[in-house]
């Protein structure tokens, strides 16, 4: 009984800020796990759980694109920063995107196949979503 208890303090204690010991305010929140804030105007940031899956911020992006963006499935999301401190969060790692490279003064990177996380790199909101099936938490082979 103890075991289960403390098993449910540590996973509170972990969703929970260290210093302030509050629960971080996100804007969207996937069903998948990944977080989302607004940055601007232009840009968003995707933020993964500690131990997050790396196709999570690809995921993020998507599902954020198209429920809370209205962005069509063909449109494509644009890295805008690769993997670094978050901007709207104390997380360490987060990645921004944006639907409007042009507006950011991004050049995006013309690839038949994009999977990293460079200023420019994009995929349509299909193919990213494609992504979600790794990001799930708590599955056996990525699937419910």
């Amino acid at each position: 009984m103890k075991r289960c208890f403390a098993l449910a303090a540590l996973l509170l204690a972990s969703a929970c800020d260290i210093e302030t010991g509050e629960a971080p305010k996100y804007a969207f929140v996937s069903p998948y796990g990944p977080r989302v804030n607004p940055v601007n105007a232009n840009e968003f940031e995707v933020i993964l759980s500690a131990g997050g899956a790396f196709d999570g911020y690809w995921c993020g992006a998507s599902d954020y694109a198209r429920r809370k963006l209205g962005a069509a499935w063909t449109d494509r999301v644009y890295v805008a920063s690769p993997i670094s401190q978050s901007v709207t969060t104390d997380r360490r790692s987060a990645v921004r995107f944006t639907l409007d490279p042009a507006a950011l003064g991004i050049t995006p990177v013309n690839k038949t196949f994009s999977a990293g996380l460079q200023v420019g790199d994009n995929m349509s909101v299909t193919q990213a979503n494609t992504r979600c099936s790794y990001a799930r938490p708590f599955t056996v082979g990525g699937r419910f």
